[in-house]
């Protein structure tokens, strides 16, 4: 058990040593000749230290773990660690010398012989070797060691074998399984780093030499971005977005371009990859801020990859067209490194164009496919049709018979057959090449279609005058009544735009009302438009407060309920009650416009829509619009008509929440400029040497604001802050602030904390302005030798940086107890000193120039 404990004991010091073996892997990976040669020094160090601590059963005769590491080494390392860490344990174990010296040393010589026979039958598959493997290798090279023991001078039967060999072979056998597991585990480490490495060489191969541009981007701090983004609460990314333009263009100036290969370098024509490794909205081009704004909601939503078609602008300013392709990243490593493949499509966008262009030409050439023709003897007015041209007057051409000339004058309108001449004229006269006129024929069912008639003289006679005429009739009624659609939808469009300008230019809800009355009668033509207010009281009449039109006379004496009887059931009161637009295509016919049936008669009034003006579910008004001609509303426009009395609704509802608004925020600014105010004159109060320092830092502060081109709100937190930014003081005895000697390490440790105590009493006050922060802050330097907290550059607000500058220049060119003023010049020159170090130099700039170069005065 002894033999056992002092074998356990030696093998495990060895094994700790060969733990430097994964150092040695790790520092030289690709250097296979160094790892071989110092791991056969390691190796033959540990066997030195294993023969150190060896058992030792008589003199000169020792027994060690040295063959665990011999072994294990040779078959990890070949031939070289073998004989270089054979070498030296065979030296050292010939100086020991002793009785046992040849032994030892053959069992060296054998054991390396043995690990490097296994490295050449494993070579392939050393990282593959398992427990069970090591167990049996450790076993045969123990088992072999043991045996050259029976030349000792010891007897081998009586002694070794009952004594030694059982310890021995077990406990050496389970020290090469666990330096064997060591060694294996090194081996795949660096099987790992050489394949990584490869891996890493092809991948950069293939980044650098590949046509296509890449780009590898961190985009880290967009990830972390987003994540504060969401942990704020904002749920819509896209309209936030929309809200916040501003956040765009920081987000893209946080993406980092890591990495460009040739190609890139290429694309974007700039003479090297430095040149893009620069924001990279620099090379945006017209739609590429939209394509960012996609490619930031997809990886707020989760995408996997993100692909879009978008434009970029190269170095010498030109735009081309590309598809952007890159994955998406899912966790802020994944961020780090994100590789971006940019594709010039340009030449495709280009051939497709061409493409578009000339199947336009084609179909221009077969403009007459599935038309009607008309052949025409000028002279004698006589006519050929085909039978396409007799269907689409609804005919065919044995009804039409006999066909001449006459048959298409009796068929086109009079108004059309007038034009048609008019063109024929400048035709004949050779003005126009081509004959092309637009007409209306009279269908069989009574109807008028369309028709393009278009020809050309074909045959002259030799006074130049027309003998013969072909030509075409296309069917364009489809299109022509398509594009009175168009016309019709787009005047009733432009009305209710112009209504949107001039709501939008409307300061108050009557005028808002009145302007549009009398937009949409001027810019549509409306017989009468007026809006009404239900009232729920009494009779629940619906009263006008807004009206315009020809007819405007029809509301004298007019009486309109929105309850549920005669004077309620017109399309008003419908409106009112059911919340939806109401329409009569005919009001002389409708059943329940009765009450007022004769009196609109009177007024030409033919037909009317009724739309609720709406929002977040309460009702203000009803638009009223009436016209001279029946059916004159149709889907189209009653949809238009409902989504602008809605809108109308939104902005009534938007102009009183923003009254509502405006008067509660004036409420508490003057609440808050008043507890502002009552602070700084309890301040000053308690410190009477000090009095005016506050407002002199806020004036001075606001006026260094004001030169770095502060916007007025931001101005105005600055200066509530600077009139309190000593309220902290409040907790400081009067004696030790007006004590005019100097101050000991724990009084003047007291006046620093100030600051601290000014944020506790501010803790839970409610400002718009970050005031709490610029109080505690307001000592901090930029270098971090400020206090409470050691704050440096980034982390300080803007507002403590100009109120450190303010307070420094007021304090030392004001009077203290402990010393009278040090005068403006001395102020100026502590601030240059450390401008830049401790002092903003933006601050310290604005400053100086106004105390020495704009005559800025302190109001105390």
């Amino acid at each position: 058990m002894h033999l056992a404990v002092e074998f356990l004991e030696s093998a495990a010091l060895i094994l700790a040593l060969c733990f430097s073996q994964r150092f040695v892997v790790e520092r030289w990976p690709d250097s296979e000749p160094t790892r071989h040669v110092l791991s056969g020094l390691l190796f033959g160090v540990a066997s030195v230290v294993a023969m150190s601590m060896a058992v030792a059963l008589s003199e000169g005769v020792i027994f060690d773990a040295r063959s665990v590491v011999l072994a294990t080494g040779a078959l990890f390392g070949g031939p070289v660690v073998a004989a270089i860490s054979a070498t030296i344990a065979g030296a050292y174990r010939l100086y020991l010398g002793g009785d046992g010296a040849i032994v030892g040393l053959m069992v060296i010589v054998s054991v390396a012989m043995l690990g490097v026979i296994a490295n050449r039958l494993f070579a392939d598959r050393l990282t593959e070797l398992r427990a069970h493997h090591l167990l049996g290798f450790g076993v045969g090279v123990h088992v072999v060691a043991l045996s050259w023991f029976a030349v000792l001078p010891i007897e081998f039967v009586g002694v070794i074998l009952p004594q030694l060999a059982l310890p021995y072979v077990t406990v050496l056998s389970l020290a090469t399984v666990a330096m064997g597991v060591l060694l294996r585990e090194i081996e795949k480490l660096l099987e790992h780093d050489r394949i990584l490495g490869e891996s890493r060489q092809r991948f950069r191969f293939l980044f650098d030499t590949t046509a296509t541009a890449l780009l590898e981007e961190d985009v880290s701090a967009v990830h972390a971005a987003l994540a504060r983004l969401r942990r704020e609460g904002v749920r819509d990314l896209r309209g936030y977005l929309a809200d916040h333009p501003e956040e765009v263009a920081s987000l893209a100036g946080q993406v980092r371009i890591l990495h460009v290969n040739p190609a890139a370098v290429a694309l974007f024509r700039v003479a090297s990859q430095y040149e893009l490794k620069v924001r990279i909205d620099t090379f945006f081009g017209p739609d590429a801020s939209a394509t960012f704004v996609d490619e930031l909601c997809a990886m707020w939503d989760g995408a996997e990859r993100f692909q879009r078609e978008t434009t970029f602008r190269t170095g010498d300013g030109e735009t081309f067209t590309a598809i952007i392709a890159l994955p998406l990243p899912r966790t802020p490593v994944d961020a780090r490194h994100v590789p971006v493949s940019v594709v010039d499509i340009t030449a495709q966008k280009q051939a497709e164009r061409e493409i578009a262009a000339e199947r336009r030409r084609l179909e221009e050439v077969l403009w007459g496919t599935d038309v009607g023709t008309w052949e025409w003897n000028v002279r004698t007015g006589e006519t050929a049709f085909n039978e396409r041209w007799a269907q689409i007057a609804g005919y065919s051409l044995d009804e039409l018979a006999p066909i001449s000339i006459e048959t298409w004058k009796r068929l086109t309108h009079p108004d059309d057959l007038a034009a048609s001449g008019a063109v024929l004229g400048r035709v004949f006269a050779r003005e126009l090449d081509f004959y092309e006129c637009e007409a209306r024929m009279r269908h069989r069912d009574g109807t008028w279609v369309w028709v393009l008639d278009r020809g050309t003289v074909v045959e002259w006679d030799d006074r130049g005058a027309p003998l013969r005429m072909s030509g075409t009739h296309m069917d364009i009624t489809r299109r022509k009544l398509a594009e009175e659609r168009v016309a019709r939808l787009s005047s009733v469009r432009d009305a209710l735009l112009k209504c949107h300008a001039a709501i939008l230019a409307a300061d108050d809800e009557a005028a808002i009302l009145e302007t549009t009355v009398r937009t949409l009668v001027a810019a549509r033509g409306y017989s009468l438009v007026w809006i009404g207010v239900p009232e729920d009281v009494g009779e629940r009449l619906v009263r006008p407060v807004a009206q315009a039109g020809e007819q405007v006379s029809y509301l004298d004496g007019l009486r309109v309920h929105w309850s549920d009887d005669d004077l309620g059931n017109g399309p008003t009161g419908r409106a009112v009650r059911t919340r939806d637009v109401q329409v009569a295509h005919d009001l002389a016919s409708e059943a329940n416009f009765g009450p007022w049936s004769a009196t609109a008669k009177d007024h030409s009034l033919r037909s009317s829509v009724a739309a609720p003006i709406q929002a977040s579910g309460e009702l203000y008004a009803v638009l009223n619009i009436y016209s001279s001609v029946p059916s004159a509303f149709v889907d189209d426009e009653l949809g238009l008509i409902r989504e602008f009395s809605d809108s109308l609704g939104v902005a009534i509802r938007a102009l009183r929440l923003q009254a509502d608004t405006a008067r509660l925020h004036a409420e508490l600014e003057g609440a808050a400029l008043g507890a502002v105010r009552a602070i700084a004159a309890t301040i000053e109060k308690r410190d009477p040497y000090t009095a005016g320092h506050q407002e002199n830092v806020a004036s001075l502060a606001v006026a260094v604001g004001t030169r770095l081109g502060w916007p007025p709100f931001k101005l105005e937190g600055l200066r509530l802050g600077a009139m309190i930014h000593d309220i902290g003081k409040i907790y400081i005895p009067a004696e030790i602030l007006n004590r005019p000697g100097r101050l000991s390490k724990a009084e003047f440790d007291l006046i620093k904390s100030h600051p601290t105590i000014g944020y506790e009493i501010l803790e839970n006050t409610s400002f718009p302005w970050p005031i709490k922060d610029m109080v505690v802050q307001h000592h901090e330097r930029l270098d971090g030798s400020g206090y409470p907290k050691g704050l440096t550059a980034d982390q300080i607000l803007d507002e403590a940086k100009v109120m450190a500058v303010a307070d420094v220049v007021d304090a030392i060119n004001s009077h203290r107890p402990y010393r009278p003023g040090l005068g403006m010049d001395r102020a100026l020159a502590e601030i240059e000193s450390g401008q830049g170090t401790i002092y903003d130099p933006a601050a310290v700039d604005a400053c100086v120039c106004l105390l020495r170069d704009e005559g800025y005065r302190f109001p105390h």
